[in-house]
């Protein structure tokens, strides 16, 4: 049996070192291809990074247009939803929670889920309007 083990730990050897010639290979192709594709990386990082500036401004217009019209649709594939949020000071609420036994540290989605339930003197709750674009635009 001895043997038998002895040539198993022969072959992972092996296998590791196989997978790990494999790997570095693989790794050393990907640079090159990065390398290579430095431009088209580029591009795509520019454009990813211009496309979040306009869909943070088209956020921030729908929002604004929102609160001076109540217009929860400004425009094709543009939405406003209404949502909840919780303000609180974390002091009160993690004192809050220690007194109820809810945890050492503040468990924010338990106590804000109680909180919705049964209303707490120090949370306020309010509605945040927040936009929404449809991941399609092109058919509207």
């Amino acid at each position: 049996m001895i043997e038998l083990i002895q040539e198993q730990v022969k072959q992972v050897a092996l296998a590791r070192k196989r997978a790990a010639l494999a790997k570095q290979h693989k790794e050393e192709a990907y640079r090159l291809w990065q390398e290579q594709n430095k431009e088209l990386l580029q591009e795509e990082n520019f454009a990813s990074l211009a496309l979040s500036e306009m869909e943070g401004k088209l956020r921030e217009m729908a929002v604004q247009d929102y609160l001076q019209t109540g217009n929860k649709n400004p425009a094709p594939g543009v939405s406003i939803k209404l949502m909840t949020r919780l303000q609180y000071n974390l002091a009160e609420a993690l004192a809050w929670a220690t007194e109820h036994n809810l945890a050492l540290k503040l468990d924010t989605q338990a106590f804000e889920k109680v909180a919705k339930a049964s209303p707490l003197p120090f949370v306020q709750q309010g509605e945040i309007p927040q936009a929404f674009i449809a991941s399609n635009l092109e058919e509207r």
